[in-house]
């Protein structure tokens, strides 16, 4: 009789954040096997309304998932993993997630705000890495924010205590990058017109 040997480790690693002060979820799905796989949870199983209106944030790949029914699913390659970042739907922009930490958003976003009355959204991102730490030969910006535009909503204005770029990352995606940065906090403004609602 031969050993099974240890099992697996878990598949799926679940943990609540409030990064900026808001709620959010993150959903680490690891496909353990030589095949992909298609990983899945019910969403009451994250403590969520099924009903609530969700968005699912691809950090790993950079793109939205279907966040609407029961279940949260994704395909996922042999030995590889995704992380998900999964925000209530308030219906007009917000942060889904940063390039600064291992749990997106959780170490550097404080205070992130929504001004109604003028289409604002507005944050303190802080404890950055500067660029001398980053690591050699590698492309990206220093730090990145990549922020969710439902239809509807266009960023017009992007302004920062360090120089930014805003660019389309995707369909309702927009990132600010900072392609170099000389202070370890920067305070940032985004404002957006409403075609749309």
């Amino acid at each position: 009789i031969l050993a099974a040997g240890p099992p697996a480790p878990p598949s799926l690693w679940h943990l609540p954040i409030r990064p900026g002060g808001e709620r959010a979820d993150l959903l680490l799905m690891v496909n353990w096997d030589d095949a992909s796989r298609q990983l899945e949870t019910p969403v009451e199983r994250l403590g969520l309304d099924p009903a609530a209106p969700r968005i699912v944030f691809d950090a790993t790949g950079g793109v939205l998932l279907d966040g609407g029914g029961a279940t949260i699913t994704a395909d996922v390659r042999p030995h590889a993993s995704r992380l998900l970042v999964i925000r209530p739907a308030p219906g007009r922009p917000q942060v889904l997630a940063t390039t600064r930490h291992l749990l997106p958003g959780t170490v550097d976003l404080e205070g992130v705000t929504w001004d109604a009355a003028t289409r604002t959204l507005q944050g303190i991102s802080r404890r950055l890495i500067p660029e001398t730490a980053r690591i050699p030969g590698v492309d990206d910006p220093a730090y990145a924010i990549t922020v969710h535009a439902p239809p509807g909503w266009t960023l017009v204005r992007a302004a920062a205590s360090q120089p930014c770029l805003a660019v389309r990352a995707a369909p309702e995606l927009v990132r600010i990058e900072f392609p170099e940065l000389t202070t370890e906090t920067v305070e940032w403004t985004l404002t957006f017109t409403a075609t749309a609602q």
